[in-house]
C-alpha cells in the first residue's frame, strides 16, 4: 500500500506492483486541507499526518495488510498495545514474549511459530483489529521427532491471557497438509481465556513416542488448565479439536455459551476424532454437545466434570463404534427452560452407539416441571449395541 499528501487531504494506492490497478482512494477522515507530512507509527500501527492549519492528525490502518513477513529469530519482547497487519514467522530458535499488552490483528495476519522457537503469551490479550477474524496462532513440530522443546515449537499462554475474533485460535501442527511432517508442537495453557473464536484449539496428527522408538507410544505433553472458553452471541464449530493425538489433559476448565437461549447448533465443547485424552473437574454449560466421539479408537477419561443445560452432554457420534469411556463422579443436569428454537430438545445426558463405558458414581438431574415433556425428553443414558458396565451411581431420573 503506498500513501500520498496532496494538496486535499490524504490518498492511497492499493496495489503498487506492475499492472494493477493506479486508482487513487481518499484514506481516513482527514481534513481536505494541504497534508504536509506523515508517518506511519509501526508500534501502533497508525499513520500520523501534519497538515496545514488544521494540526496533527492520525488514523489507523486497520485492516490493510503486509505482504512482507515480520521474522523474528531473536529473543524479543512485545510489552505494548500495537496492531500487527503482516505474518509473524518466530523461528531462529528465538522466543518472542508478549507482555501486558493488547494486540490487534488484521484479517490475514497470523503468527507461525517454528520448531525449537517459542511463543509465551503473558496477561496479554490477541485480538482482530477491524471487525473480521484473524487467522490465529500456528505452532509447528516434527512429526518424526519426540515432543521436547528443541524438536517442537512451543506455545505459553499464562496468567489471564485472552485468545478472541479469530479464524481458529490455536492450530497445533500445519494446517495445510495435517497429516504432513510440521506437525508435533507444544502447547501449554494455564489460565487463559479464549472468546468467540472459530475453534480455539486444534490439534493435528502426532503421536509421541519415547526411548527414540517411534513404535513406544506415550501421552502427548501438552495440556489445558484453569481456563474459559467462551462464546457471545456467536456460534463457533468447537472449542477443542482433537485428532488423532494420545492424551492430551484438560482440566479445571469451563466451556460455556453465554446466551443460553440461542440456538448453538455448532457450539461443542471437545470434540474427539480417533484420539486419547483426559478431562477431568471441567464445567460444560448451554453447549449443543459437551463432549463428542468422530470416528473410531477414541478413548475418553471423564471424572468429576459437570454438564449442565448442554443438548447433548456426552455424544457417541459414529455408528461404526469402537469407542471407550470411563466416566466417574460426574454431574449431568438440566434445567426448566428451553431453547428459543424446539428442535433443540434434550434426547439424553449421554449417548452411546455401539461402545464400550465404564460408568460409575454420576449424578442424573432433572430441575425442573416434569410436564414439560416437549422439551425435555431426556434419558440418563441411551445406549444403543453397546458394551456398558454401569456400577453404584446417585440418581435422579427425567
Amino acid at each position: 500500500m503506498l500513501f500520498l499528501a496532496s494538496d486535499v487531504g490524504v490518498f492511497y494506492l492499493e496495489n503498487v506492483s506492475e499492472g494493477s490497478d493506479t486508482t487513487w482512494e481518499r484514506f481516513g477522515d482527514f481534513p481536505l486541507v494541504i497534508a504536509s507530512d506523515m508517518k506511519i507509527n509501526n508500534t501502533t500501527q497508525q499513520l500520523i499526518v501534519a497538515t496545514y492549519g488544521r494540526g496533527v492528525w492520525r488514523a489507523d490502518l486497520g485492516c490493510y495488510f503486509d505482504n512482507s513477513v515480520l521474522s523474528i529469530s531473536s529473543d524479543t519482547v512485545w510489552s505494548k498495545n500495537m496492531t500487527v497487519n503482516q505474518v509473524v514467522e518466530v523461528n531462529g530458535n528465538s522466543t518472542l514474549t508478549i507482555n501486558s499488552s493488547t494486540i490487534k490483528f488484521s484479517p490475514d495476519a497470523k503468527i507461525i511459530v517454528y520448531p525449537g522457537s517459542q511463543l509465551i503469551i503473558n496477561n496479554a490479550k490477541l485480538t482482530n483489529s477491524c471487525g473480521e477474524q484473524w487467522q490465529g496462532i500456528i505452532i509447528l513440530g516434527n512429526t518424526e521427532l519426540s515432543q521436547t522443546e528443541e524438536n517442537q515449537g512451543v506455545l505459553e499462554i499464562k496468567n489471564g491471557s485472552v485468545i478472541e475474533n479469530s479464524f481458529t485460535g490455536v492450530w497445533v501442527g500445519n494446517p495445510s497438509n495435517v497429516y504432513g511432517e510440521d506437525n508435533g508442537g507444544i502447547v501449554r495453557i494455564d489460565g487463559a481465556t479464549f472468546r468467540n473464536n472459530r475453534k480455539s484449539i486444534t490439534f493435528t496428527q502426532y503421536h509421541n513416542f519415547g526411548f527414540n522408538n517411534p513404535l513406544f507410544i506415550i501421552n502427548n505433553v501438552s495440556y489445558i488448565h484453569n481456563s474459559t472458553f467462551e462464546y457471545n452471541d456467536y456460534r463457533p464449530l468447537s472449542s477443542v479439536d482433537l485428532n488423532y493425538v494420545e492424551g492430551i489433559n484438560i482440566s479445571n476448565t469451563t466451556f460455556k455459551n453465554l446466551t443460553p437461549k440461542k440456538a448453538v447448533y455448532s457450539c461443542t465443547g471437545i470434540s474427539s476424532n480417533n484420539a486419547k485424552f483426559i478431562c477431568s473437574s471441567n464445567n460444560f454449560e448451554n453447549l449443543f454437545q459437551g463432549i463428542v466421539m468422530n470416528g473410531q479408537n477414541n478413548r475418553a477419561y471423564v471424572r468429576n466434570c459437570s454438564f449442565k443445560n448442554n443438548c447433548d452432554d456426552i455424544m457417541d457420534s459414529q455408528k461404526e463404534g469402537n469407542n471407550f469411556f470411563s466416566l466417574y463422579n460426574n454431574i449431568f443436569e438440566v434445567d426448566d427452560y428451553y431453547y428459543d428454537n424446539l428442535s433443540s430438545i434434550k434426547w439424553a445426558f449421554i449417548y452411546l452407539y455401539n461402545s464400550k463405558a465404564t460408568i460409575s458414581g454420576n449424578h442424573f438431574l432433572y430441575n425442573g416441571n416434569a410436564n414439560r415433556g416437549y422439551q425435555v425428553r431426556g434419558r440418563g443414558v441411551w445406549a444403543t449395541n453397546s458394551d456398558i458396565t454401569i456400577k453404584p451411581f446417585c440418581s435422579n431420573p427425567l
